[in-house]
């Protein structure tokens, strides 16, 4: 059963605010021009791992960032056959894979990490396990999802109206999944923002049955925890789930754009984003992410991984796609405030301070 909650608007008690320069970093792709349509990045072991909604790789780039020069990504296969076809490079609209989903998951084997389409089309099916203590090579398994998708598109208290998924983590024994709200208006019913869960081992299974056979059924029955999120407006535009990290087995980090698409397939101007915390129990604290001026920072944010803790802050990089082609910049931000220090002693549990992330 589906859970309704409205995200508590928390400022001035949650801060979020970028850092200059506010006009990011962009990444080099090894002589081959700047990396494109940023979707999604993790923090393994001193690698940055981003998705591309845009091409057939995954871009690996060394952590943190140099200053002296632009860093480089290299550009590692998700899914050979794509790739050997259209190479390196951004891929037609129509044929992408449209990887929005970068979730790290933790296996008897060790961190591996989870690459996952929008599922926005029925070109947009695709997944992939990566080893990423394997740099040189970390595809372990990739291919469609047939069932999964099919399910989900059809599943109207998850979707609303289109299918769009934008964020996943892995929480402990289960993996998260983040809908975005951005399908079309049919009948004046909206797209949904809604998270659900499907179990660790569940999700395992399915996703080894699915890469020997992309049709392989689907077990329904393990979606779980579906909560729909009322994300509110900024200006006149409807606030959308866009990016999700995992801070503990009870919270995450999310980031929202509002875009004003008309539907999950086209893109349109944004005018700003969201930043804030969501619990397993359904809360969600946010506040709209401003320049150090204090207006509002109008980059459509599509990732989110967190750098850094203090005790009442959370230092965050941020992936933003511009579209159409322009470099995807990369951006810090900071999240603060009596709101966010709450959140981080639930997180700590009472233990001691956290640590920077490596």
């Amino acid at each position: 059963m589906q859970k309704r909650v409205r995200a508590s608007w928390s400022e001035p008690y949650l801060k979020a605010e970028l850092r200059e320069p506010i006009s990011g970093t962009r990444v080099e792709c090894a002589g081959a021009g700047f990396l494109t349509g940023a979707s999604d990045l993790r923090l393994v072991n001193g690698q940055l791992w981003v998705a591309c909604d845009d091409r057939a790789h995954v871009a690996l780039v060394e952590w943190p960032f140099k200053e002296s020069s632009a860093p480089v990504a290299r550009l590692s296969p998700l899914f050979p056959e794509l790739a050997a076809r259209h190479g390196t490079g951004p891929l037609p609209k129509p044929e992408r894979p449209d990887v929005e989903c970068l979730a790290r998951l933790q296996t008897p084997e060790g961190p591996r990490l989870l690459a996952l389409s929008s599922g926005a089309t029925a070109v947009r099916r695709h997944a992939a396990l990566l080893d990423p203590s394997r740099p040189d090579a970390p595809l372990v398994a990739s291919g469609r999802l047939e069932s999964f998708f099919e399910h989900l598109a059809v599943r109207w208290d998850i979707v609303g109206t289109e299918l769009n998924l934008e964020g996943a983590a892995g929480l402990g024994d289960c993996v998260r999944f983040m809908q975005r709200g951005n399908g079309a208006v049919r009948a004046e019913r909206h797209g949904h923002n809604t998270v659900f869960d499907i179990g660790l081992t569940d999700w395992t299974e399915y996703f080894e049955a699915a890469m020997a056979n992309p049709a392989a059924p689907f077990p329904h029955e393990t979606i779980c925890n579906i909560y729909a999120y009322d994300l509110g407006r900024l200006e006149t535009v409807r606030a959308t789930f866009s990016g999700a990290d995992e801070l503990s087995a009870d919270w995450l980090l999310y980031a929202a754009s509002a875009e004003a698409s008309a539907d999950v397939y086209q893109d349109g101007p944004t005018v700003g984003a969201l930043i804030g915390f969501l619990s397993s129990d359904g809360r969600a604290l946010q506040s709209p992410l401003r320049n150090p001026d204090g207006s509002l920072a109008r980059q459509k944010v599509e990732g989110i991984v967190a750098l850094g803790f203090d005790t009442d802050a959370i230092e965050v990089l941020l992936a933003v796609d511009p579209d159409g082609g322009a470099a995807s910049p990369f951006l810090r931000a900071v999240l603060h405030g009596p709101v966010a220090g709450r959140v981080l002693d639930e997180v700590r549990g009472g233990a001691a301070p956290l640590k920077p992330r490596p």
